[in-house]
């Protein structure tokens, strides 16, 4: 029945974003949402106290399978702005005409095409780019920059506000970026094992290779055959340690891990977080501060 009110919502309101009136929160701020955590994360930082900036996808969630609810389709049509990832990330939003007030930010970065590394050849995204852009920090920088020029659009009055705070998180990037640089510049492996591929950015950027079960699609399975040739995969190279995600089910990863002797971390995608991690209030530089640790130790960089 759910699904049913869904698509009857869609329906409607695919008609009706278009040229809909200037709405703000109920503390009189402007209203913003957005799809991704690193997405919120820039976003939130950049508006502050200014702009009532609001994730669409609950902590927990995984991203990749998401379907808006009817509550989430009355959210997007309220809202002011609409910031999504875009690249085939957000198939759902496709039904959508979201108008002026939606900005897919894929449209101002660089995209990566989809990279064969790993062995499972099939991915459900529509779209012939890598969608997990938010991990090159170049992009991130220019997705500040979007959300800078679009809050000042919608009050113009704190523009050199929104760019001085958009300004200090591309600064926090780039210090992210001399971290990597630094910690990943001599490592013994240039080999990541990992589930899901969500790295080729980090990967293309700091100099390793990701081998991967299901490629950019985490909801595939691997057959037999793939889970048997990354195993001899792991074997040949030594490496020590094999990524899982928060929200995959690490099942055949973690049969990998103990039929080839080796352990297994928890690397974060940052597509969303989940609920402990922002209980914690972890944002996106602790996070991808974590994940740098985690990467040098599976490179074996310097000295780890």
């Amino acid at each position: 029945m759910n699904r049913i009110i869904t698509l009857l919502l869609i329906l409607l309101f695919s008609f009706s974003f278009v040229g809909c009136s200037k709405n703000t929160s109920s503390n009189n701020k402007p209203s913003v949402v957005t799809t991704t955590y690193a997405i919120y994360d820039a976003a939130k930082h950049i508006g502050e106290g200014d702009v009532d900036v609001s994730m669409l996808i609950p902590p927990g969630r995984e991203i990749h399978t998401f379907e808006p609810t009817p509550q989430d389709i009355i959210k997007l049509k309220k809202a002011d702005l609409i910031f999504y990832n875009g690249a085939g990330l957000e198939p759902w939003s496709e039904k959508f005409d979201f108008g002026q007030k939606g900005v897919n930010l894929s449209r101002y970065v660089k995209l990566k095409k989809f990279q064969e590394h790993h062995h499972h050849h099939e991915h459900s995204l529509h779209s012939d780019y890598d969608p997990h852009y938010w991990l090159d920090f170049d992009n991130m920088k220019r997705v500040a920059e979007v959300i800078a020029e679009r809050f000042s659009k919608l009050n113009p009055a704190k523009k050199e506000l929104f760019h001085k705070r958009a300004n200090e998180y591309i600064q926090m990037l780039s210090a992210l970026d001399r971290a990597y640089k630094k910690e990943l510049g001599k490592c013994k492996k240039d080999e990541l094992f990992v589930n899901h591929n969500a790295y080729g950015y980090l990967a293309s950027k700091y100099g390793f290779d990701v081998h991967s079960l299901v490629g950019l699609s985490p909801d595939a399975e691997p057959d037999p055959k793939t889970v048997q040739k990354i195993l001899d995969e792991i074997r040949k190279e030594g490496v020590k340690f094999i990524f899982f995600e928060p929200f995959e089910n690490s099942a055949v990863l973690e049969s990998i891990a103990k039929d080839a002797g080796v352990k297994t971390l928890p690397l974060q995608p940052l597509g969303n977080i989940t609920a402990d991690e922002a209980a914690k209030g972890l944002g996106y530089k602790e996070i991808m501060l974590e994940n740098l640790h985690k990467i040098a130790q599976g490179l074996e960089c310097n000295g780890l």
